[in-house]
C-alpha cells in the first residue's frame, strides 16, 4: 500500500477542481483563465498519476488491477448509459456500442470519459517502457534524453492522426484519433513518466524561492505572449517548446501551492475531500453540471448567470462526493465503482479473529 502523502493528495484534489472548471459555464466567461488553466490541467493530472506508478507488481497482476481501477468504472457508466439508449432511441445503439468501445472524446456520451480508457492506456504503455528499457536503472541524463524523444514523438503523431479521413463502404469517415486516444500517449506519457522518476523529489517536496519566481515568471509570459495551448482531448499541444514550458512551470507552481495549502488543517481537509472523490467528479461533474446549469437559467433570468455558473460549478464538484458515499453504501455498486482490492481488505478485517486477551 502507498504511503498517503498530503502534498500529493492536494495536488489532485486542485487538479479534478481544475478539470471540472473546464467544462463549467464559468469556463466560457473566462475563456483566457481557462486556456492559462490548459497549459498545465492535464499534465499536472499525469504527472500526479506517474508518482506512485510502480512496475514491482507481475504483468498480469499490474493488468488485473489497473483494468479493475480504471477500465471497470469507466464500462459499468458507459453501460447504464448505453441501456438508457437502447431504451430511448434504438436506432443510435449500434453508434454508441462502437464509440464505448473505440473511448476518445468525440465518440462518448460524456466527453470528459475518455481520461479512464487513456489513463489505462498510458500505464499499460509506460509499464511496458520502463520494462523493457529497465528505465529505473538507467541514468538521469538517459531519462532526460528518453523524455525529450517522447515529447517529441507524441507532438509528431498527434499530427499524423489530426482531422484524418478515410472511406468504407464507399463512405468516408473522420478519424476520430486512434481508439483510447493512444495517438497522444507519448505527450501524456512524458508527464507520466515525468513524474515517475521525480517521486522521490515530489514526496519531499519543498518550494525553492528562485525556482518559485522564475516559474511564475515563464508561465505568465508564455500565457501573456503566446499563442501556445494545449487541449489533449482535442489534440491540441500547440507551439509545443512553449507548451511544455508553460506546463512544467505550471505544474512547478501547482506543486508549490499544494506544499503551502497541506500546511493547513482546514485547506488540506478541503482539499483531500475532492482528490480521493477524483474518479466519482471526473464521471459525473459534467452531466450534473449541465443539468443544473440548464434548469437554473430556465428559473432565472439572464441577470444571474454568472450566480448560476457558479452554483453549478459547486453543486458539480459537490455532489458526486454524495454520489461517492452512496455507491459506497451499495454492494452491486461499490463491486462496479471501487476496486476489488478494497472489498477483499475489508471482508479480511470483518473475518480476522479478535486475538486472545483482547476480548472485553
Amino acid at each position: 500500500m502507498h504511503e498517503r502523502i498530503d502534498l500529493v493528495d492536494v495536488a489532485k484534489g486542485m487538479s479534478i477542481l481544475f478539470v471540472a472548471f473546464h467544462h463549467s459555464a464559468l469556463s466560457s466567461m473566462c475563456t483566457d483563465v481557462s486556456h492559462a488553466m490548459g497549459l498545465f490541467r492535464m499534465p499536472l493530472f499525469f504527472f500526479l498519476s506517474g508518482v506512485f506508478f510502480s512496475t514491482v507488481r507481475s504483468p498480469m497482476t499490474f493488468f488485473i488491477h489497473k483494468t479493475d481501477a480504471l477500465l471497470k468504472p469507466y464500462f459499468a457508466t458507459m453501460g447504464f448509459l448505453l441501456i438508457t439508449t437502447i431504451l430511448l432511441w434504438p436506432d443510435d445503439a449500434l453508434k454508441e456500442t462502437l464509440g464505448i468501445f473505440y473511448a476518445t472524446g468525440s465518440t462518448i456520451k460524456w466527453t470528459p470519459m475518455w481520461f479512464l480508457p487513456h489513463l489505462w492506456a498510458l500505464f499499460m504503455g509506460s509499464y511496458l517502457m520502463v520494462r523493457l528499457l529497465c528505465l529505473d536503472q538507467r541514468s538521469s541524463w538517459f531519462r532526460f534524453t528518453f523524455i525529450v524523444c517522447l515529447i517529441v514523438l507524441g507532438v509528431i503523431c498527434q499530427d499524423l492522426f489530426r482531422d484524418t479521413s478515410f472511406k468504407l463502404f464507399g463512405h468516408e469517415y473522420m478519424l476520430p484519433g486512434l481508439p483510447f486516444s493512444v495517438d497522444i500517449i507519448f505527450i501524456s506519457m512524458t508527464f507520466f513518466l515525468s513524474g515517475h522518476f521525480l517521486n522521490r523529489q515530489v514526496k519531499s517536496f519543498i518550494p525553492n524561492p528562485a525556482l518559485l519566481v522564475i516559474s511564475i515568471g515563464v508561465f505568465f509570459a508564455i500565457v501573456v505572449f503566446t499563442q501556445a495551448r494545449v487541449d489533449m482531448n482535442l489534440r491540441i499541444y500547440q507551439e509545443p517548446v512553449l507548451a511544455t514550458m508553460a506546463a512544467t512551470s505550471g505544474i512547478y507552481l501547482m506543486m508549490s501551492c499544494a506544499y503551502y495549502l497541506s500546511l493547513y488543517p482546514w485547506s488540506k481537509g478541503f482539499f483531500k475531500a475532492f482528490g480521493s472523490a477524483s474518479l466519482f467528479i471526473l464521471i459525473f461533474h459534467d452531466f450534473i453540471g449541465q443539468k443544473i446549469q440548464t434548469l437554473l437559467d430556465q428559473l432565472l433570468s439572464t441577470e444571474w448567470i454568472l450566480l448560476t455558473a457558479i452554483v453549478s460549478y459547486w453543486l458539480s464538484v459537490t455532489l458526486p462526493l454524495l454520489v461517492k458515499f452512496i455507491f459506497s453504501k451499495s454492494r452491486f455498486l461499490s463491486l462496479l465503482y471501487f476496486p476489488l482490492s478494497l472489498h477483499k481488505r475489508e471482508r479480511n478485517q470483518i473475518e480476522q479473529p479478535v486475538p486472545v486477551g483482547k476480548i472485553p
